[in-house]
Formats: C-alpha cells, structure tokens, sequence
C-alpha cells in the first residue's frame, strides 16, 4: 500500500536512531492516541512504517523532556499513567534561568560564548540575533 508522496521507504525516527538516543521534546503535549502508540514501541520495542504491516525492532534509548505538570496530567485524564511510568527511569528536573544564580548564568553564557566561536560566529558581530532571541 503506498500513500500519496510517498515515494520510498524511509526509517523512522526510532529506526535512525537504533543503537543511540531518541530525543523526545515536549512529551506533555502529546495526543493521547501518539501516547498509545509510543507506549507500545516502547514496550514492544518495534515501530511500524506508515502503509506497513512490519514489525522494525529497534535499541534506542529514550529521553523526554516537558515543561508540562505530568503528574497533574495524569490526575486530570490528559496523560497516560502508565507511559509516565515507562518514561521515569530517571528524572532530572532543571530550575528555569529566573531561578538561577549569577554564577550559573555566568557559566551558561560562557558556553554559549565557547560554542558559538567553534562554530565560526565571529564574535564582534554577535548580537542577539545571532542566537535566535530579540
């Protein structure tokens, strides 16, 4: 079965990342039907291509990230209680930069600073357009 442009197969994001890290962006924010199916690559440890009817087994590594109150989620209907389970090997929650100190500003800007210098930005015409901020 084909689907209108598609004109090749072309492995998924699990897939391509086979051996490595997925990196989820968001999870709070996801559909509940994209939850079902999530949870069940994760459990199963197999995607399915769209217009296939393949199982792909996959080793990846998974790491979500949200700006979401999961846990409220969870309680008003909105997130499923048993992917959070199977996201929450580990969790590291991070304290937004109004938050931070000085010192940890200080820091964050010097990496910024490093790391747009290896990549070749000049650093006499950096502005904050160079960095995607106004």
């Amino acid at each position: 079965m084909r689907f209108t442009g598609a004109v090749a197969d072309r492995p998924g994001p699990f897939e391509r990342a086979n051996g490595g890290t997925v990196f989820l962006d968001e999870i709070g924010e996801m559909a509940a039907d994209s939850q079902m199916k999530l949870l069940r690559a994760l459990q199963e440890r197999t995607v399915q291509r769209l217009g296939s009817g393949q199982e792909t087994p996959f080793d990846a590594r998974v790491i979500a990230a949200t700006n979401a109150d999961l846990e409220s989620a969870m309680q008003r209907g909105r997130f499923r209680q048993d992917l959070y389970y199977r996201l929450k090997v580990y969790e590291l929650r991070v304290p937004p930069l109004r938050r931070r100190g000085e010192t940890d500003l200080r820091q964050l800007v010097g990496a910024i600073l490093h790391i747009s210098a290896s990549a070749g930005v000049d650093r006499r015409r950096r502005s904050p357009q160079t960095y995607g901020t106004r």
